[in-house]
């Protein structure tokens, strides 16, 4: 049986120290002796350097040590790259490093998600070639991202293209995502897509109630969705459950419930989304939260972050809270490409800044940096006040 190997203690302080005297030194380096001195006593004074918000555990998987889906791992020299572009940008304001892409490869899907940013874009048959799909993948990688999530639609409906993908950029060092229900897939695919290159999964799981998840997505979606987590995990991927977040969750003890059970089923991180406001949904529990529910999302990630019985458990984060500290990172870390190919600087933006039908991704990039995001997010805007 596979074991996720947690992190913790004594062995992830030497970890950090590691990490530290490596930046440190590759700082000096990188700005010189004098320079590199200051940017990082400045950086280190800054309550947003990343050091700050580091868990009190690290996930260990194939010899790499991962602190959060999105960066590279810890123990690699593209972590420490990213680190020196964060002091850049937080010292002299630079542009943010990209980090990653997320690919709508599919347009297909056979659930309903109330809460799904791009159905009104999901149709019966796929709307963007294969060769496209190939095309922006290798643009986003010369472009410098170190992860490519693979999105839809569900892109187990176009599962034909999944190993054509793998395989054709597997020497790129390059983490590649499944970003899915869990539909169509099953242990023996999971281990194949394993070999091929695919670095773990991001699968929908907002509860452990099976009837308000199957009421929120369509009949069987609970149970496919959990029988998906332990197949990725006994294939060895990484494993990491998408949850939006609701009220039910957000009572005492009720987000503890949900740890337990995902570390029992094989998730390694939790990413805890908040319902996103201007939309409509059918259930009272992701109406848009207030303020107070919005800092109890933050809470509960920090507190699974942090606590001793914790250290066995999945890493809960919450995107959109660090958001709410650094400010909108859609068009700066990640650019998204919807199902029918249009590119956004963020999936829950309305503004779309070109599509890979008529151009590269990499001219619709630089257009985006010449003009900046005029598209202002109301959701950031409210996070931030809670920061």
């Amino acid at each position: 049986m596979h074991k996720t190997i947690y992190i913790s203690g004594f062995r992830k302080w030497l970890i950090d120290l590691a990490v530290f005297l490596r930046f440190c030194f590759a700082a000096m380096k990188h700005f010189g002796f004098i320079k590199g001195l200051r940017c990082l006593r400045k950086y280190l004074i800054d309550n947003n350097n990343l050091f700050r918000d580091l868990p009190n555990r690290y996930v260990k998987k194939d010899r790499n040590i991962f602190v959060v889906p999105d960066v590279p791992p810890l123990n690699t020299r593209d972590f420490i790259d990213y680190l020196l572009k964060d002091v850049e940008v937080l010292i002299e304001n630079a542009k943010p490093p990209l980090l990653f892409g997320i690919v709508c490869i599919s347009s297909v899907c056979p659930y309903k998600c109330a809460y799904c940013y791009n159905i009104s874009e999901h149709s019966n048959k796929q709307l963007l070639s294969t060769e496209k799909i190939f095309q922006t993948i290798e643009a986003f990688i010369q472009l410098g991202v170190k992860n490519i999530y693979l999105s839809g639609g569900e892109p187990m409906a176009r599962e034909e293209i999944i190993p054509e993908i793998l395989n054709k950029f597997a020497s790129k060092n390059i983490g590649f995502w499944l970003i899915t229900t869990g539909w169509g897939l099953d242990g023996v695919k999971l281990k194949a897509f394993k070999k091929m290159g695919l670095r773990g999964v991001m699968i929908s799981l907002d509860a452990v109630q099976p009837g308000y998840i199957n009421n929120i997505k369509g009949i069987g979606a609970f149970d496919t969705a959990v029988e998906v987590i332990k197949a990725a995990h006994e294939s060895g991927l990484l494993v990491v459950a998408d949850c939006v977040m609701n009220r039910f969750l957000l009572g005492n003890g009720n987000f503890e419930d949900y740890t337990a059970f995902a570390a029992e089923a094989g998730v390694n991180f939790i990413n805890c989304y908040v319902p996103r406001t201007g939309e409509s949904y059918f259930d009272e529990a992701l109406k848009p939260f207030t303020i107070d529910e919005l800092k109890r999302v933050g809470t509960l990630a920090k507190l699974n972050q942090t606590a001793k019985n914790n250290v066995l458990k999945p890493i809960a984060y919450s995107p959109d809270i660090f958001e709410a500290k650094r400010g909108c990172l859609g068009g700066k870390l990640f650019f998204y490409v919807s199902p029918d190919g249009s590119v956004k600087a963020c999936p829950f933006q309305k503004t779309i800044l070109g599509n890979i039908n008529d151009q590269s991704i990499t001219e619709i990039i630089q257009n985006f940096d010449k003009e900046g995001c005029r598209e202002v997010c109301g959701m950031n805007m409210l996070l931030r006040i809670i920061t």
